[in-house]
């Protein structure tokens, strides 16, 4: 059987890809090469798909990375897991796996399933380092020395909790009602304005 696909090969009916595996030739005209128009077209299969333009933005920038990093080679396994522990060296696994859930969806949307990959496992520390954190009076002096625009954004943060991303849901409305309802990344809920929080975004407005 070996030396009948080596003459084949030979022959030109069969390819060999960068992996070793010999495949028809018709099959290896079929396997995808990724490319920048490859990007843009998935782009706007993310935008039908409603992916907010953040999302978007992020998933572009990984698969643009390993679409660099591939070049002109035939999209395999091999060299998914070549890219991602090349970028674990020198990232954070949280980086990481953001990074393979944009490729994931890629390879679904492809039809290469063959070259999603799972997670990697994330160490979470057992405690918090007492470096990190913030005392009481080191916020304070933050204020003091803030603008209004700034205190008024490390007092939602402090008093609430809440992530940068979900600043854009803070309207005076919302402000003067006392709760924010903050929509992101499909999950809804509602966050509450203590007084003091409360009144600094009100002086702000």
């Amino acid at each position: 059987m070996l030396n009948a696909v080596n003459l084949a090969a030979e022959a030109g009916d069969y390819r060999q890809l960068d992996f070793g595996l010999y495949v028809p030739a018709r099959v290896a005209e079929q396997l995808s090469r990724l490319d920048l128009n490859t990007l843009d077209v998935y782009k706007g299969y993310l935008r039908v798909r409603g992916k907010a333009a953040a999302t978007i933005e992020k998933y572009s920038r990984y698969i643009r990375d390993f679409i660099l990093y591939l070049g002109d080679r035939y999209l395999s396994a091999a060299h998914v897991r070549s890219w991602l522990e090349s970028m674990k060296q020198v990232r954070q696994i949280g980086t990481v796996n953001g990074a393979i859930s944009a490729l994931n969806g890629l390879f679904r949307w492809l039809g290469r399933e063959d070259c999603t990959v799972g997670f990697y496992r994330r160490q979470e520390a057992p405690y918090r380092e007492d470096a990190r954190n913030l005392e009481l009076a080191d916020f304070n002096r933050l204020l003091r020395a803030a603008d209004e625009r700034m205190k008024a954004i490390l007092q939602s943060f402090y008093g609430t909790g809440i992530r940068v991303s979900e600043l854009r849901f803070f309207t005076v409305e919302a402000v003067r009602s006392g709760c924010v309802v903050v929509d992101n990344k499909g999950k809804v809920r509602t966050v509450f304005l203590d007084r003091t929080t409360q009144d600094t975004l009100l002086r702000y407005c």
